[in-house]
């Protein structure tokens, strides 16, 4: 999953996150990809960024369960 760069814009940002392959695969919902895109931009430079991804895979194995 993307992570914000040290000097990038909120707006773009979100735009490379929103548009990221595998943002897509992982939310292929447009709303809870952007609630997780805003999420990870709050959430740069301090340990919830860690947090996040560790969400995010495990559901994505929860997912890789059911099929």
């Amino acid at each position: 999953m993307p992570n914000p760069g040290k000097n990038e814009s909120q707006k773009k940002y979100i735009a490379r996150c929103m548009s990221s392959e595998e943002a897509k695969k992982s939310f292929p919902d447009t709303q809870q990809r952007a609630a997780f895109c805003f999420s990870k931009w709050k959430s740069k430079g301090n340990a919830k960024n860690d947090y996040m991804e560790a969400i995010r895979e495990h559901l994505e194995n929860k997912k890789k369960d059911k099929k």
